[in-house]
């Protein structure tokens, strides 16, 4: 049976999941909706953004590591 986490869902390759850098993600499918185009939307606006913010972490931490001045900044998704 495939796996499902919300009725009407099921993963699009059933008992599999996908690593991407230290995160592990399943897909799941579902019907189509007015309502769930405007999430997904939304939802990948945010997962950009987040992983813009990681990205640009990561790429301060690389350059703290060289010994240059660095003053961490706090960075919020969004700003």
């Amino acid at each position: 049976m495939p796996e499902s986490t919300r009725p009407g869902a099921v993963a699009a390759k059933p008992g599999t999941s996908e690593r991407v850098g230290r995160f592990e993600m399943t897909v799941l499918v579902g019907e189509p909706s007015a309502e769930s185009e405007e999430k997904w939307a939304a939802r990948s606006e945010a997962l950009a953004r987040w992983l813009l913010a990681e990205w640009q972490r990561e790429l301060e931490e690389k350059e703290c590591g060289r010994g240059d001045s660095c003053v961490k900044s706090e960075r919020r998704i969004g700003s």
